[in-house]
């Protein structure tokens, strides 16, 4: 008997993607053994199969070899053993890392094909996972007062492909390393348009993509120079005695920090019984949507955090 009988729909998809020969094509790892019984390919494969039961653990492979009908889904017909998977994680680099991203990289541009999408957006977020005992490259997260690992991803938010991912230690800031996640995205697609919090602000990530063509809308931190500039630009037509109170509004605005003035769309809200409006601030390059639009735009972000 078996519970697992759902996976032969993904063992007819690997079939049709010739995926065993396109991870061969593209993996890197360490591996010196002159005489196997599994290739690296066989591995993921079988890796691939487990996360897709949910015994994504090297070691639950062995329950796995009892199943009666996992076996078969594998080309060599047997279950590699624990010490098997283990050793071909212990031979994996960093070149391994990126062999992987490459495959990754061919298979989603492979489904988007299907897809016809004209632009992709392109959500970028960081995530946060608490680790036990003496887990390597975890560190504090002051955050969130655990240690931690706080990863990176980049999700295509119309289809949910995940383009990139960054396993980074847990004290590093939302935005630190985000460069690196993007270059290769931007080597491999066209016509993006990023998306991403306040904790990516950074004129580096908007001179980067202002400069290789691409769109960005991105979330400002709150500040006194942004919350008055938001009361400046509240339409002077409306009855602001009526609470509670919104309005959209947009102007050109420079940091410090920043190379050039920059379009900044703003939320003014005030609710009954506060003093102050609440200014909610946007930058982006984007020309050709208003405000209010692009806030509904940005809003819908918030939907990458159910891809991780």
């Amino acid at each position: 008997m078996t519970n697992q009988a759902g996976l032969l729909l993904f063992k007819e998809l690997f079939t049709k993607l010739n995926l065993k020969e396109t991870i061969s094509k593209h993996l890197v790892s360490d591996d010196k053994r002159r005489y196997y019984h599994y290739s690296d390919a066989d591995i993921v494969i079988q890796f691939l199969f487990q996360i897709l039961t949910g015994y994504d653990i090297d070691y639950a492979c062995k329950k796995l070899k009892s199943d009666a009908y996992f076996p078969k889904l594998l080309e060599t017909g047997q279950v590699a053993s624990q010490p098997t998977l283990s050793r071909f994680l212990s031979r994996s680099t960093e070149a391994t890392v990126g062999s992987l991203r490459r495959l990754n990289f061919e298979l989603v541009q492979l489904f988007l094909q299907m897809q016809s999408q004209p632009s992709l957006i392109v959500d970028v977020d960081s995530t946060h996972f608490t680790t036990y005992g003496h887990q390597e490259g975890a560190d504090y997260n002051a955050h969130y007062q655990v240690t931690a690992y706080h990863p990176l991803y980049a999700f295509e938010s119309q289809t949910g492909y995940c383009l990139n991912a960054q396993l980074r230690s847990g004290n590093r800031y939302c935005s630190e390393g985000a460069d690196a996640l993007i270059h290769p995205i931007l080597e491999q697609f066209d016509h993006l348009i990023f998306r991403m919090d306040s904790g990516f602000v950074s004129p580096k990530l908007y001179d980067l993509l202002e400069d290789r063509g691409h769109a960005y809308l991105t979330k400002l931190k709150r500040n006194t120079v942004l919350s008055r500039l938001g009361d400046l630009t509240l339409p002077c037509s409306e009855d602001l005695s009526i609470l509670p109170h919104s309005s959209y509004s947009e102007s050109l605005y420079k940091a410090d920090s920043w190379r050039q003035p920059r379009r900044v769309c703003q939320f003014s809200q005030r609710q009954e019984g506060e003093l102050f409006y609440d200014v909610v601030s946007l930058v982006t390059n984007l020309s050709s949507v208003d405000s209010e639009e692009l806030f509904q735009f940005y809003r819908e972000r918030g939907n990458a955090e159910n891809f991780i």
